[in-house]
Formats: structure tokens, sequence, C-alpha cells
């Protein structure tokens, strides 16, 4: 690995920005389809297919690297990985995206590295330091103003208590959906970071994208969920706005997110990776049509401004 400030970790550098904003306009592409069609079937959907592009290209370019790979101690862990953060992590982060909105789902993932600084502080590695609690107190007070930030539509007299109750329930349920999903992506990203140097970028994120769809599907099919949830990967050739969102927020940003962790140090790949919020919110706004109040922008500001302060890795 180069020293901060050389070719690789520029590059790399660069890939964790263009990992964020994929994801912000995968995830913008993708939002009504998840309301529509639900959490679990929409993220088999962009598994499956993504799965299928990762071992076209690794094939073709690594030839079977990630097949050799897959005894091997970081290949399993990869494989995991991928079970955690992409299968379990991402169907919490779709349940938060249909119950609370777009932005403030994913302004909850940036708990990911207060959780990644916890832990080396419950595992004795790493001592919270003012800076560190700075950092966590900007992080949660962000994501707070993100969450009640958001604008509920007007409702007739008759039906605003009701309808506030409900609001208050689903909100409730999806801030525990995202919180869920960052702990997931937290020790996802742990595992991740260990492994993937050994393996290789094209080859370790194949692992974990196989990782990902296979529990996923394995799931689906104990669940006796196979018809709902599988459909849409039956009407995948009409489904271009989907496609497209797998194409540039699974295919390729997983690829640049698993560059950025094997050319930077874990902290500083996190704190690149968490300016997802930046990108989509006014994206959120214009294309999505959610509505928030001013303090939601600022509760963006801050909470990706506290990533920096804290140190994880």
């Amino acid at each position: 690995m180069s020293e901060p400030g050389g070719g690789w970790g520029a590059g790399a550098g660069g890939a964790a920005l263009a990992a964020a904003a994929s994801w912000a306009v995968a995830t913008t592409l993708m939002k009504g389809a998840i309301v529509r069609a639900g959490p679990r079937a929409m993220n088999l959907f962009r598994l499956c297919i993504a799965t299928l592009l990762f071992w076209g290209a690794t094939l073709l370019l690594d030839g079977a690297a990630a097949a050799r790979a897959i005894a091997s101690h970081e290949g399993l862990a990869l494989l995991g990985s991928g079970v955690i953060g992409l299968a379990l992590g991402d169907v919490l982060l779709f349940t938060a995206m249909r119950r609370l909105g777009a932005q403030p789902a994913v302004a909850l993932n940036q708990l990911s590295p207060i959780w990644s600084a916890l832990s080396g502080f419950l595992l004795g590695s790493e001592a919270l330091r003012a800076r560190d609690l700075g950092g966590i107190a900007l992080v949660l007070g962000g994501v707070l103003l993100v969450i009640f930030g958001r604008a509920a539509p007007k409702v007739a007299t008759a039906e605003a208590m009701p309808a506030a109750a409900a609001a208050r329930r689903l909100r409730r349920s999806g801030v525990l959906a995202g919180i869920g999903s960052s702990l997931c992506n937290a020790a996802a990203g742990m595992i991740t970071h260990h492994a993937i140097v050994a393996v290789g970028v094209l080859p370790g994120s194949t692992l974990r994208m196989t990782g990902g769809a296979v529990a996923l599907l394995l799931a689906t099919l104990l669940a006796g969920r196979a018809a709902a949830d599988l459909a849409p990967l039956r009407e995948a050739p009409r489904r271009g706005r989907e496609l497209l969102a797998v194409l540039i927020g699974t295919f390729l940003g997983v690829f640049l997110q698993q560059q950025a962790y094997a050319g930077l140090d874990a902290s500083i790949a996190l704190c690149l990776l968490s300016t997802t919020p930046l990108f989509l919110l006014p994206m959120a706004v214009t294309l999505l049509g959610e509505r928030y109040r001013w303090w939601a922008w600022l509760g963006t500001l801050l909470a990706t401004a506290g990533v920096p302060l804290l140190r994880v890795g």
C-alpha cells in the first residue's frame, strides 16, 4: 500500500467518493421499486443480477481467481461479509428506506463508523478520546436532525391523529431497521478490509456478492416466498431502470468500494464512503419528491463532518 498522498492512495480516495455518488444515483433509481415490490424482493433482484455481472467480469479478467479463493480463509471471510452486509444489512436498509424515505435511511448508515469505533473500545484495542466523542455526538445529532427533518404530507383534520400514530410506528420500525443495517455494514466493512487485499478487488467483490446472493436466495426458498420475491427477476428484461441501478450501484459501486478498502486505511475509506447522503439529499428532493425541513440539510452536513473525527480500523 502506498503512503498517503501516493498514486494508489489518491486513486482509492477517488474510488471511494465515486462509490458514494454511485450509491446515491442507484438509490434514486431503485426506491420506487423497493416501495412497490418490497425490500427482500428488490435486494434479491440486485444481488442475483450483480453476481452474474461480477462472475462474468472476474472470469474474463482474472480467470479462476475467485473460484480458487473460495476455500481460503480470506475467501470464506468475504463470503461471510457478503451475507452480513449485502444480504441482511441491505434488506434492513431497504426496509428503512421504504418506511423513512431515502435520505433518513442512508443517513442512518453513517452510524457504521460509530459502531466500529465503539467495538475497538470494547475490545480494548482503542481508547475513546475527546475527538472520538465529538465525532459520535456530531454523527448522532446529525442523523437525528435528518430523521425528524422530513416534512410529513398534510392530511385532513379527522385523519390527523390516526395518521400521526401510524407515522410514528413506521418511523420507529424504520429507525430500528436502519440501525440494524449500520451494524451489519460496520461488521462487514471490518471483515472486508482485512481480507480484500489478500484476495484482490475483483475476485473479492465477486465472493462478497456471491455470499449475499446465495444466502438471500436460500432464505427466500426456506421462507416459502419464492413466488413473490423472485417476481422482479422474472420481469428483469422489462426493468430497465432497476437494471441500470444495479449496474451503477451494485456492480460499479461495490467494485469501487472494495478498491477503496484495498488502497486506504479503514478509517479514511469509511469516511469517504460515508459521503453518500451529501450526494443523495438534492436527488431525493428534486427526483423523488421527498420534502425536508432546513434542519435535515444541516443534519446531513453535521453527520458527514463527524465521521472523519472517528478512528476506526
